[in-house]
């Protein structure tokens, strides 16, 4: 489950909702969505992955990804060549 590593401190609210249609109902699956709200002081993030490379006959590899969450703006670098 993905709250596992979610720490209890740094939730604000959760929010289940208990819905089945009908291709649930022929699976036999009887998950529900939730939502789960952080607290504003957690509520941001930044994510990277950089990857690079070189080879024998002109082989070269170089990409960049950059993303930069917060309350209400999302910054996002990506140049891949």
């Amino acid at each position: 489950m993905m709250l596992d590593n979610l720490g209890a401190y740094t939730v604000k609210n959760i929010t289940v909702y208990e819905r089945q249609d009908e291709m649930d109902k022929i699976m036999g699956n009887d998950y529900g969505d939730m939502d789960v709200r952080l607290k504003k002081e957690y509520n941001q993030g930044l994510l990277t992955n950089i990857e690079a490379a070189y080879g024998l006959n002109d082989r070269y590899l170089s990409r960049l990804f950059g993303l930069w969450t917060m309350l209400a703006y999302h910054y996002m670098v990506m140049p891949i060549t």
